[in-house]
């Protein structure tokens, strides 16, 4: 389905919509009139009667009601519409009608309905800082966004839907126009933090509206251009965006958007009438953006999960990624995103699979395949056939690395195995995942659907020159018990030291994770050969004290060699420092602070993290006496103003605060690779 067919399709709809509604049925006229009975019951009655049965084609004759009703016709009116969600439509028609006691009707009951969902809207809304103090004694979790070339939209949706943040996060239409992928920074903090940050970093405001029934603080927040955000309350946005969704004008879709984002369920089901007519495929428009936006946000609307709405909107996300249109394409990625959520089976159980084969050709660009893999991905199937086709995809080494590690994502997500990956393709996996903070997903991965690496693998990894890949190798043998690969991979790295700093850090995960998934002692073996034949080696030391897998005695025999020398070097200071835990480190901190105190300025950075590794390693042990008196220590020993680590090393900056490792946002969004 190409951009002209969408064209032609929305202009349809447009010109359905805007056609003259049908004249009231000849019962709805009647108990229209009956709210203007002498007799209270009957008017009673009529209220009730149009309460169920009121329908968009009646607006009409609602509206000449509301004309020539007095005050009690007019009220009984708007509880009669405000009554359910069902009469949305009818209200949001009545809101736009060219009568002002229509407009007013219509306006009552969306404010009655509005507050139905969600006490408070209609209020002023609550300031970022009150936000913030509502807030503030809440336990919350410590998060993080990478520095990415990525929307505003979602940069706001991954701290809406993956943080602990609890709230829908409300985007205003005018800031959609104009959002365009860009690199936004890294982030770490709350999740409200991030929020803030972001917020700040664009020169926009967010203000709480609404109010919850339990606890306090705001329902949902609005993300709006500075100043905005203070001064409107949520119904004012609401009812705008109602309107222009209603009329599917230039700023339609930026408007379901944001209605899709408060997750107000009547709206979201007046969208879904709209998008997809009952018994039908879903229609292009504002409405069904709408729709699919609350979808990925794990809203589903039911009438999406028919074989027919599915099958419907496959083609849609494949035309869309085939544009050359950026902001089609991302459509298309955020329409595959909302299939993904449907899940296997249709409403009444019956098997989706066949849906995603349907048209999967081997031959197809690396969007097509990309789509059905986030798909797949998401559905979750146990078909065979599709598990096959998604392992073509990882194997194939024409497709680019983003497509292959979809389709492992793929593989594993439907718990199959079997997939059969060359040194290219590994190494430019690897590759990708490591400049995007993916390394430990794509071991996982790996782990999972491709068995162990082979040994054809390890010897062209010899040949690469970069430690950090031959880290990952030897991981991912570990990760699949490939105990013998380890072993020499292991053995290779500890006899070449640990001096780089990215090295060491490579390696240190591969030593974790042998001490967490084979025990101590294995790791413990492993790291004998190396010390064996580099027991001077203070890259070596250091690594097998900050790994936790140097014995006692060894660490007192190095911790006493190093307290007995005359000078140290860099390198040994800070393999000093990693000893503070063990068994001499009182030693330890004595030579330590020793060495602080007589520190100049070329020996002082050295020394600085020789101290930052004894904090460690002391917290680790849970030895906060013995922190204590290192810190004095080296007080005592920096005191003087002049000294290099006066500033770095003095009470209250150190030891420096504990950094939790935080959690990243942003792993459940699947962007194009291409």
């Amino acid at each position: 389905m190409g951009p002209m067919v969408l064209r032609t399709l929305l202009a349809v709809l447009s010109l359905a919509l805007a056609a003259p509604p049908a004249p009231a049925g000849p019962d709805a006229a009647r108990e229209l009139r009956r709210l203007s009975s002498t007799h209270a019951a009957e008017r009673e009655s009529a209220q009730r009667w149009l309460a169920v049965h009121l329908a968009p084609a009646d607006l009409r004759a609602v509206a000449d009601a509301a004309r020539d009703g007095d005050a009690e016709t007019r009220r009984r009116l708007v509880h009669a519409l405000s009554g359910a969600d069902r009469h949305f439509e009818l209200i949001v028609a009545l809101c736009d009608d060219t009568g002002e006691p229509a407009r007013a009707l219509g306006h009552d009951a969306l404010t009655a309905l509005a507050r139905a969902w969600l006490p408070g809207l209609d209020e002023a809304p609550v300031s970022a800082e009150d936000v913030a103090h509502a807030f503030a004694d809440r336990s919350a979790d410590v998060f993080s966004v990478p520095a990415r070339h990525t929307t505003l939209r979602e940069r706001i949706e991954s701290i809406a839907v993956e943080s602990d943040l609890g709230l829908p996060i409300v985007m205003t239409p005018e800031l959609l126009e104009f959002d365009r992928p860009e690199l936004r920074p890294a982030l770490r903090g709350t999740a409200l933090e991030i929020l803030a940050a972001t917020v700040r970093e664009e020169g926009l405001s967010f203000g709480g509206v609404g109010a919850r029934d339990e606890e306090d603080g705001p329902a949902l927040l609005v993300v709006a251009r500075r100043g905005r955000a203070r001064h409107e309350s949520g119904f004012d946005r609401l009812e705008e965006w109602c309107l222009a969704v209603r009329r599917d004008g230039a700023d339609a879709e930026r408007a379901a958007l944001a209605l899709a984002s408060s997750g107000w369920p009547g709206a979201l089901a007046w969208m879904e009438a709209r998008a997809v007519p009952a018994g039908g495929e879903p229609v292009p428009g504002a409405a069904l953006e709408g729709v699919l936006a609350a979808a990925r946000r794990g809203l589903v609307a039911p009438s999406l999960s028919r074989p027919e709405a599915r099958r419907a909107l496959l083609a849609l996300a494949a035309a869309r990624l085939d544009s050359d249109d950026p902001a089609e394409r991302r459509r298309g990625a955020g329409t595959a995103q909302a299939l993904a959520e449907l899940g296997p089976r249709g409403p009444r159980g019956e098997d989706c699979a066949s849906l995603l084969l349907q048209g999967w050709d081997p031959h197809d660009d690396d969007e097509e395949h990309w789509m059905r893999c986030v798909v797949l991905e998401g559905w979750r199937s146990v078909d065979d056939e599709l598990a096959r086709r998604a392992i073509a995809v990882a194997q194939d080494p024409a497709r680019a690395p983003g497509v292959r590690l979809q389709a492992l994502r793929a593989v594993a997500a439907v718990n199959a195995r079997g997939a059969v990956l060359d040194d290219a393709g590994v190494r430019r996996l690897w590759t990708h995942c490591a400049a995007q903070g993916g390394e430990e997903e794509l071991l996982g991965l790996l782990g999972a659907v491709a068995g162990a690496p082979t040994e054809a693998l390890h010897d062209a990894a010899a040949g690469f020159g970069d430690a950090r890949y031959a880290a990952f190798l030897a991981r991912w043998s570990l990760r699949a018990r490939d105990r013998e690969a380890w072993n020499a991979a292991w053995a290779s790295a500890a006899t070449d030291g640990f001096d780089d700093a990215r090295r060491f850090a490579a390696w240190e995960g591969a030593a974790r994770d042998a001490r967490r998934l084979l025990g101590e002692g294995a790791g413990r073996a492993w790291l004998d050969g190396a010390l064996a034949g580099a027991a001077g080696d203070a890259s070596v030391q250091r690594f097998a004290a900050h790994a936790g897998l140097a014995t006692s005695d060894e660490m007192r025999e190095w911790a006493r060699a190093f307290a007995a020398r005359e000078s140290l070097t860099d390198a040994e200071w800070i393999a000093f420092g990693h000893l503070a835990a063990g068994p001499s480190s009182s030693t330890v901190r004595d030579r330590l602070a020793e060495g602080v105190e007589a520190a100049g300025p070329g020996r002082a950075p050295a020394l600085a993290t020789a101290c930052d590794a004894a904090a460690e390693a002391l917290r680790g042990a849970r030895r906060d006496q013995e922190l204590r008196r290192l810190s004095r220590a080296v007080w005592k020993a920096v005191r003087d103003a002049g000294h290099p680590l006066h500033e770095r090393l003095g009470p209250g900056r150190y030891p420096g605060r504990v950094e939790l490792a935080p959690i990243p946002l942003g792993y459940r969004l699947r962007r194009p690779p291409f």
